[in-house]
């Protein structure tokens, strides 16, 4: 009843941290996901934007273009205007770019970190598995050797009683 006892223990105590142990590493892999998919929400609002902003400044130089046509005398004005605008613009879109992949490089950064998380869990979760199978492995052990003591004592009573 003992041996029944401390099994049931065992198989409870290794249950319940295989459990656990499942439990965190759902949990790092639903950060691994959430983290991938902020980078990827990220990554497509910054490409959008950027596109958008090429778009202006492609209107822009037309615009700039036709007006240049139109107007010798304000030609230079229109041109070195425009190209001060596409050069502010550009410097925009660039320090936009810098800043996406530097929110995409903390991003995966932290996709890196949950994957080495979850990595861990399952490395503990292995451990704790192993101990659950050795457990296993001694109460039956002690079952056999139960059951051989029991067997020599019912012998060893059966020749008392039969020497009597």
């Amino acid at each position: 009843a003992a041996l029944a006892e401390a099994e049931a223990r065992a198989a409870l105590k290794a249950a319940k941290a295989e459990a656990e142990v499942e439990a965190e590493l759902q949990a790092a892999l639903a950060e691994a996901e959430e983290a991938r998919a902020k980078a990827q929400a990220r990554a497509k609002a910054a490409e959008a934007e950027l596109k958008a902003a090429l778009e202006k400044a492609e209107a822009a130089k037309a615009m700039a273009v036709e007006r240049a046509k139109a107007e010798a005398e304000a030609k230079a004005k229109a041109y070195e205007k425009t190209v001060a605008k596409l050069k502010a613009q550009l410097a925009d879109v660039r320090k936009r770019r810098a800043d996406s992949e530097a929110v995409l490089k903390e991003d995966l950064e932290l996709l890196e970190e949950a994957r080495r998380k979850a990595d861990e869990a399952r490395r503990k979760a292995d451990g704790w598995r192993d101990m659950v199978e050795k457990s296993r492995r001694v109460v039956y052990l002690f079952k056999e050797d139960e059951a051989n003591l029991e067997a020599e004592l019912k012998a060893e009573e059966a020749r008392m009683k039969a020497g009597r």
